[in-house]
């Protein structure tokens, strides 16, 4: 039969034979592994033990590393994880780690808020610095039911400059999984952000619902976060008069779809009633590339015949602002124009107007 004795003390473990007793298994396999350099008691490898023994286990470092953890896939089932002597219980197959360090990386947490969100970052592992190679467990917290996570990503901070560098850094070579809101991050070899990004879940658009006549024609709308739908009567408009749209991204990215028919079918297949779609666009879109968000890519207006720079008579005066002259010329049967306006983070200012062709 198996022996234990107290941590710090030699395990003896007589090795059983596999096998059942009534049918039931008696057994288990303890598998043992080190990560950088040290020994272990049991020494790395498979073991044979008693079914619902409570195995002994000892970590030793080599000359210059720390013992810093037990891990791997049971880890959690380990007394005392960030101990070098503890014990696991062998009510299963167990396969452990001894993480062994020799340097610790800075790992900084912040949430990233679009929409107005709230939301936190739960190291649960709550043990940094961290040692290269060392899986955080981490957990993205909304703050209420409104709030809604998107994703994790990373970013290097420049160990001279300590400017942060993000280009090419794919979250997938880091996170379990990038889009779990409860995830593992795999520590790099230098100084990072994580960040966990936030938004607030998307607002119904009030369908049917006509926010503006055409008697105000050329007036300025303007707005903010969130997802606005613009329903404009032009039933009282006159077969062939043509309607031009302006709009203004001026600050972070937002994008601008018009859709021109008979309301039954802009409200029911709007897809098929498009008449003109801006793309994200932003006054700085360098600042603001996230693919998880904007899929499409952003972009400054290109500045040609059909875009020019308006400031109109409101407080803004930058940003990028387009005139798309013709963008629907009135036939029969056309009485709305649906004006959906995006704008997905944060303080996020645009505005539009739809003019009556001169």
């Amino acid at each position: 039969m198996f022996r234990y004795r107290a941590a710090g003390a030699v395990l003896l473990i007589a090795v059983l034979l596999a096998g059942c007793i009534g049918g039931s298994k008696n057994t288990y396999t303890l598998t043992v592994e080190v990560f950088g350099e040290g020994t272990t008691v049991p020494d790395v490898g498979q073991h044979t033990v008693q079914k619902n023994a409570l195995v002994d286990l000892q970590a030793v470092p080599a000359p210059d590393w720390d013992f810093y953890a037990w891990t791997g896939p049971d880890a959690a089932d380990v007394a005392e994880p960030f101990e070098p002597e503890t014990t696991i219980l062998a009510d299963s197959d167990k396969h452990i780690i001894a993480f062994f360090a020799q340097e610790y990386i800075d790992v900084q947490f912040e949430a990233q808020h679009f929409q107005g969100s709230r939301g936190t970052i739960k190291d649960l592992t709550n043990r940094g610095p961290y040692p290269p190679g060392f899986e955080v467990h981490l957990r993205a917290e909304p703050e209420s039911e409104d709030d809604e996570f998107l994703h994790w990503s990373v970013e290097f901070v420049d160990p001279v400059s300590a400017s942060v560098t993000s280009a090419s850094v794919d979250p997938r070579d880091f996170f379990d999984n990038y889009e779990s809101q409860e995830t593992y991050f795999e520590v790099p070899g230098q100084r990072v952000i994580v960040r966990a990004f936030f938004t607030k879940r998307t607002p119904p658009i009030q369908t049917g619902k006509f926010d503006y006549d055409s008697t105000d024609f050329g007036k300025v709308i303007t707005g903010e976060y969130g997802i606005t739908g613009h329903c404009w009567d032009i039933s009282s408009l006159k077969p062939g008069e043509q309607i031009d749209f302006y709009f203004h991204a001026r600050t972070i990215p937002d994008r601008f779809t018009v859709y021109c028919g008979d309301w039954d079918g802009v409200q029911n297949s709007p897809d098929n009633h498009e008449v003109f779609a801006s793309g994200w666009v932003s006054a700085y879109p360098t600042y603001w590339e996230n693919p998880a968000i904007y899929p499409e890519g952003i972009r400054l207006h290109d500045w040609d015949s059909r875009v020019e720079e308006t400031y109109w008579d409101n407080p803004w005066q930058a940003g990028p602002g387009g005139v798309f002259r013709q963008i629907v010329t009135k036939q029969d049967g056309q009485d709305v124009l649906w004006i959906r306006v995006e704008g997905r983070d944060e303080g996020t200012i645009w505005d539009y107007k739809v003019v009556r062709s001169q």
